[in-house]
């Protein structure tokens, strides 16, 4: 899925591509029918090409709540720097599953859009610079972007804004907020439960209990090491392993 180097992206065929696989298979298996004179073959395929083209319809067709391809493609269709984002949303998934560390990414690039989260595929580029001003310790731009965040999503009912509220949380307990408890919400304790395998999710309740005993739980950082280490992206998991070594250490 990584882009190529030229632009502008074909990000009509980038979203539109699962659903032709589905409609692609539906009309193979109506063709076999065509030739098959067995029943049990026959109603096994009708059953497969009810399942594609309902996965299909699902994945593009407008969907209450849902975030879906087709959704992606009508909002970049309607906006060129959504587009751009969708080219970095790729690009770095591309790069740091290659091992290219989230700190080492170029972001003057995605600095310079001047994004203003007007949807959901530029929040998600927004959210890798605040996770990259967070690593690099630059606490001001790391509170100000991710407040705008916060702000432009706030009692939305979406998947992004209880992923925001989470980061909202963590970040008002890094930076010492005394009322940092305050935001740790229904929405967050929700998330945290969900995704508690996830290594930024540990991190964060090892910073939690940091936070309360003074002391690092020692068995909670060797499973943060170790899901670190099994990560598909490793170069944001390498890049949160530094981050952790320094945070400790500098508290």
């Amino acid at each position: 899925m990584k882009p190529p180097s030229t632009k502008p992206l074909p990000y009509f065929w980038y979203n539109f591509g699962g659903v032709f696989f589905n409609l692609l298979f539906s009309l193979l298996a109506i063709f076999l029918i065509i030739f098959s004179s067995n029943v049990l073959w026959i109603v096994f395929l009708l059953s497969f090409i009810f399942v594609n083209v309902l996965i299909a319809a699902m994945n593009w067709f407008p969907i209450q709540g849902a975030l879906n391809d087709g959704h992606n493609h009508r909002i970049m269709k309607a906006n060129k720097k959504t587009q751009e984002a969708m080219f970095y949303i790729l690009d770095m998934n591309a790069r740091f599953s290659e091992g290219l560390l989230l700190t080492d990414y170029d972001f003057s690039a995605i600095e310079a859009l001047g994004l203003e989260g007007e949807d959901s595929l530029q929040l998600n580029v927004l959210l890798y610079l605040v996770n990259y001003y967070q690593l690099l310790f630059e606490s001001e731009k790391y509170e100000a972007l991710l407040e705008k965040i916060y702000q432009k999503v706030k009692n939305e009912p979406s998947l992004i804004d209880m992923m925001v509220q989470a980061e909202y949380y963590f970040m008002k307990l890094l930076l010492g907020f005394e009322d940092a408890k305050r935001y740790k919400t229904a929405k967050v304790k929700q998330v945290m439960k969900l995704l508690q395998n996830q290594e930024g999710m540990i991190l964060m309740s090892l910073y939690e209990s940091f936070q309360k005993t003074g002391k690092l739980d020692q068995k909670m950082y060797e499973e943060f090491i170790q899901r670190c280490e099994k990560s598909t992206t490793p170069g944001v998991s390498e890049a949160l392993k530094d981050y952790s070594e320094k945070l400790f250490l500098m508290k």
